[in-house]
């Protein structure tokens, strides 16, 4: 999953021309000077002190909703969730809140409740273009793609100029495999100075080269080799050798021959057998030695035999030529998670993650490094998405983020 960072802020409003200036209110003036110089420490405490008081310029859910997002954006996503929920509770309607309580769930792992929110504040107020952007995303989190779609074109549709909105619409489109819209909605994003673009771009450019094989005429060979990536998704790996080596007997209009033997490669090494998937790994290199997969399939063979700096060496040439290639910055991760360089290890499973937002195991390999940061709420968020994702160790994942 290409993984987002959503930061809102309430902005509250200054009214100058009151008559009786309550000493909540002076607080809360104090809080957005701070806000203004980027002071967070001097807002919340501003801000805790203007709740406790009587104001008479600042409505009170306001002011937990502006403290509710300050504890968001210092981590601290319990006090947010309370100050949030303060906030609907005073009001109602404040769909605003409703958005944030939305966003600080989600981010604490809890995607049901933030469905709920986000669900409430377009109850509210069914044109507020930040809500269905938010809500969009956490679908497109959980690879619901229908409604991540349907979510993320009303919020552009409604504010043309949201750059995270137009990026998370652009990767929905290329993972439901529309390349036209996505390179679409990449393009508005970049026009919007969106930064975290290249691993769509990479998925884009994946699709285009996908397009442009399938419209090739399929052989037999190309057929059984479709098959067989099937069933290495499958996890059947004793069929999937069968398959790809009953493909390399015919001929081939849609893939490379050592595209079908870097993924028997593959298979063999999901059924324990190293030395005869090495063998074939080689015989890749010599043909293709910028052939992604058998390097990766190669650095994972060095790994399972503690060879971790010969792994790392092969892993970095690979990333050198397809920098977004997710399962070589998951073996990479593995790696670095082994040696303890935690900074590191997580920086690879991020890679991963945002190169297949799909893929299971590279969330939970995210919430586990996580974990032994300490960062135990960015751990369950990456937990439930796995668990969504179907992950299938996920009763080994929850003992390990238990200890």
């Amino acid at each position: 999953m290409f993984r987002t960072i959503i930061v809102l802020y309430i902005a509250v409003f200054l009214l100058t021309s009151c008559t009786k200036i309550q000493e909540g209110d002076e607080f809360a003036r104090k809080a957005w000077n701070a806000q203004q110089k980027g002071n967070h420490k001097e807002v919340i405490e501003n801000l805790e002190k203007a709740v406790r008081m009587p104001t008479k310029d600042f409505e009170k859910d306001d002011l937990h909703t502006a403290l509710g997002t300050e504890y968001y954006l210092s981590g601290e996503y319990k006090k947010a969730q309370e100050q949030h929920e303060i906030a609907v509770k005073l009001n109602p309607r404040n769909y605003q809140a409703y958005t944030n309580l939305g966003i600080v769930l989600r981010k604490q792992g809890k995607f049901k409740e933030a469905e709920e929110a986000y669900i409430k504040a377009l109850d509210i107020n069914s044109k507020y273009a930040q809500a269905h952007s938010s809500i969009g995303a956490l679908y497109l989190a959980q690879n619901d793609y229908k409604n991540a779609l349907i979510a993320l074109k009303r919020a552009v549709t409604l504010e043309t100029e949201l750059p995270e909105a137009q990026a998370n619409l652009s990767l929905a489109y290329a993972l439901a495999g529309d390349l036209k819209n996505a390179k679409v909605h990449f393009h508005k994003a970049e026009a919007l100075h969106y930064k975290p673009l290249e691993p769509i771009r990479f998925l884009i450019d994946n699709l285009e080269k996908n397009e442009t094989r399938m419209s090739r005429e399929a052989t037999k060979g190309d057929s059984l080799a479709s098959a067989g990536f099937d069933l290495l998704l499958m996890d059947k790996y004793d069929e999937a050798v069968k398959v790809f080596e009953a493909a390399l007997k015919g001929t081939f209009n849609r893939y490379s021959k050592e595209e079908i033997m870097a993924a028997l490669s593959g298979a063999l090494l999901n059924k324990g057998e190293n030395k005869k998937a090495m063998e074939l790994i080689e015989k890749v290199l010599q043909s293709d030695p910028k052939q992604v997969l058998a390097l990766t399939n190669k650095a994972s063979c060095l790994y399972n035999e503690k060879k971790n700096e010969e792994a790392i060496e092969i892993l970095e040439f690979a990333l050198k030529n397809n920098p977004y290639f997710g399962p070589a910055w998951n073996i990479y991760g593995l790696i670095l998670l082994d040696e303890k360089k935690f900074a590191e290890a997580l920086k690879a499973f991020e890679n991963s993650v945002s190169a297949f937002p799909g893929n299971p195991t590279y969330h939970a390999n995210l919430a586990l490094v996580y974990s032994k940061m300490g960062k135990k709420t960015a751990a369950e968020e990456q937990y439930s998405i796995a668990k969504i994702l179907k992950y299938k160790n996920l009763e080994d994942l929850r003992k390990e983020l238990d200890k």
